[in-house]
């Protein structure tokens, strides 16, 4: 712990120039989001330094500042960005999350408490149609209910010693949305194997975790619903690693802050273009109507890549299921591409 007297928020205010874009509302407690674009500049510390002076009458009010490091931006990631004026120690880097408390006496402390954890779901979609599709490179069933899970894949290279995949990481929600967890599978060829977990009903990904010489799964890889390899869920394309499906779900009681979006596609005639959305439903009520949770990112024909940043991040309340959904503007067969990025405490 570093106390920071008022002479030295002047210098605070200085140094948080390096820190980025914020957002803070100064009454009472505070929760303050901080990203990493290295843009944002002094109001900060000026404002921090006036909620000093406004708590010395309330004994300590705590200010929250959350460090978001997001992983696209992770070129920053764990630089020092407050130094205390007594022994010059780092108290606070980018990827932190700080409390900051101003005492009757007009002093500050900071302190490290944890890095929110921050995260991206991604994918893309080849269509030659005009019509909405959402954005997964393999199709998806969502399940009926909460069960055991099993993988098979279509060629014996993809087995515990082969050439192709030995293992696969399988991120799985329960039936109540209320935790998450991940299970490596060892493949067996084209034999089926069951998983360990017996209560999964939402998968968000499936990802080759280990590999033989070929650096690859070599067969396409199926996910089934229950044991024995009955009921498909969705596949990993053969040679594709991963299943490129860009949904998430939230858990109950937890909050998905959307930072920001990049969509892209390889079309490179005028006229390629596309709209894409992002829309949130609850999938445990039934007929929930699935709701717009972003703004439209238009992409142009002949465009590489757009990128949006949200400077207050977009929170997403679960349980929740997010999909990125869109709407081409030609009938050529093009391949769009989309990412989302967020945190969740």
């Amino acid at each position: 712990m570093i106390e920071l007297r008022d002479e030295d928020v002047v210098q605070c205010d200085q140094l948080l120039r390096a820190v980025g874009k914020a957002r803070f509302e100064l009454t009472g407690v505070e929760c303050i989001k901080v990203s990493d674009s290295l843009t944002w500049l002094a109001h900060l510390g000026r404002r921090l330094h006036e909620a000093a002076q406004s708590a010395a009458a309330k004994a300590i009010v705590p200010v929250l500042l959350v460090f978001v490091a997001e992983l696209a931006r992770a070129q920053v990631g764990g630089s020092t960005i407050i130094r205390g004026n007594t022994d010059g120690t780092p108290i606070g880097n980018v990827t932190d999350r700080l409390n900051v408390s101003a005492t009757q006496s007009g002093t500050w402390s900071l302190q490290t408490v944890g890095v929110p954890g921050a995260a991206l779901f991604f994918g893309d979609v080849t269509t030659a149609a005009t019509t909405e599709a959402v954005v997964r490179r393999t199709a998806y069933t969502e399940p009926a209910s909460a069960a055991q899970f099993s993988i098979r894949s279509a060629n014996a290279a993809d087995t515990a010693a082969g050439t192709g995949a030995r293992t696969v990481a399988v991120t799985w929600s329960n039936g109540t949305l209320t935790s998450k967890a991940v299970e490596n599978i060892t493949l067996n060829g084209t034999t089926c194997v069951n998983s360990a977990a017996t209560t999964a009903r939402f998968f968000d990904k499936m990802q080759v975790a280990t590999v033989g010489s070929s650096n690859s799964n070599t067969g396409i890889l199926t996910l089934f619903t229950g044991a024995g390899c009955v009921t498909t869920v969705g596949t990993i394309g053969a040679l594709a690693e991963q299943t490129f499906w860009a949904h998430y779900y939230v858990l109950s009681g937890k909050t998905a802050n959307l930072t920001g979006a990049a969509v892209s596609h390889n079309g490179t005639t005028t006229g390629s273009g596309a709209q894409f959305v992002v829309r949130g439903v609850n999938p445990l009520v039934a007929n929930e109507n699935e709701l717009q949770v972003l703004d439209v990112l238009r992409l142009y024909g002949q465009s590489s890549t757009v990128s949006r940043d949200y400077t207050s991040p977009i929170p997403v309340v679960g349980p929740k299921r997010l999909n990125v959904y869109v709407t081409p503007e030609t009938s050529s067969s093009t391949v769009y591409r989309a990412a989302i990025d967020f945190f969740e405490p």
